[in-house]
């Protein structure tokens, strides 16, 4: 006869979680590379995601709330639609590649290009999650994860990937 309680639990969850986020994550540096062909590229679009967790945390921090599990599926949600920003921009760097030789004109174009359509995702899943502050404080931790992860890691997807690109991209 075992005994345990609701922390035991949780603590069981949370594990679970990690290991599967790790894995979500290797699985996406496979198909990266086979979508990309290249591991430098997959890299870059990896590299994003320590500064999504900053964010996360910034925010629980904000509002004194703990990293809890409904917290941690925020994050796990965060890191899907960090990494599409980040294919998203890095794609259209590649496919630009073709038709600039400089690689400061691919960085340039790449990223005017893809601005717009980044801002303005981020906008509508921003406000999306606004609603899920007022509900139930249980999903409050996940509303902040998504929205201060996304608002930090979108700011350093705009900023960082074009600076990697231009530094080590292909060319």
């Amino acid at each position: 006869m075992e005994f345990g309680g609701d922390t035991e639990e949780s603590a069981e969850s949370s594990a679970e979680l990690v290991i599967a986020l790790l894995i979500g994550i290797l699985l996406i540096i496979a198909v990266l590379i086979f979508q990309f062909n290249s591991v430098k590229k997959t890299v870059f679009v990896i590299s994003v995601i320590p500064f999504g967790l900053v964010g996360v945390l910034f925010g629980l921090f904000l509002f004194n709330q703990t990293l809890s599990f409904t917290a941690m599926v925020g994050f796990v949600a965060l890191v899907g639609i960090v990494i599409n920003n980040s294919i998203i921009l890095i794609d259209v760097m590649s496919d630009l590649e073709k038709k600039y030789t400089s690689r400061k004109s691919i960085v340039v174009e790449g990223s005017a290009s893809r601005l717009r359509p980044i801002l303005l995702t981020t906008t509508t899943t921003v406000i999306g999650m606004i609603p899920l502050l007022f509900t139930s404080p249980m999903w409050t931790p996940l509303a902040l994860a998504i929205i201060f992860g996304l608002l930090f890691a979108v700011v350093l997807t705009l900023l960082l990937i074009p600076i990697l690109y231009y530094r080590w991209g292909s060319n």
